[in-house]
Formats: structure tokens, sequence, C-alpha cells
């Protein structure tokens, strides 16, 4: 797997304590999501919050924790 540009290990026990698998693509995706965010969010105001760890919290945990409880597929 390549190198992450931020630390994940918030979001892979973030997961894990809501029984959710995650693949090596989707948390590359996450990290690539995190380092989008933060770039344009210097050019536009998208969100107040802009550090690596709160936005794992804040926003990717947060807004994934619903899946936990779905019956969902693929």
């Amino acid at each position: 797997m390549a190198r992450m540009e931020h630390d994940l290990t918030k979001l892979k026990q973030g997961v894990k304590a809501l029984n959710i698998d995650i693949t090596d693509e989707q948390l590359k995706k996450f990290d690539k999501y995190i380092s989008l965010l933060i770039q344009w969010n210097k050019k536009m105001n998208l969100t107040a919050i802009v550090e690596p760890e709160a936005i794992i919290v804040d926003h990717f945990l947060d807004s994934i924790s619903i899946l936990g409880e779905m019956n969902v597929e693929d």
C-alpha cells in the first residue's frame, strides 16, 4: 500500500468500533479527500474544521456512523 499523507489511525479505529469494513483503496480515497479539503478550504471557506484528525472524527466518522446500523451490501 502506498504511503498515506495523513495519519488515518483514528479512521481505522473508528470504523472498527462501528463494525464497518474498510479497504486500503477506500483509505487512500479518504486520505486524498483530506488533502483536497484542506487545499480548497484555503481558497474558499468550505469548513472551519481543517485539522486532519478533526476532519476524520467530525466529518468522516460522524457521516459514516449510520452505516453500522444499516444492512448495506456493496
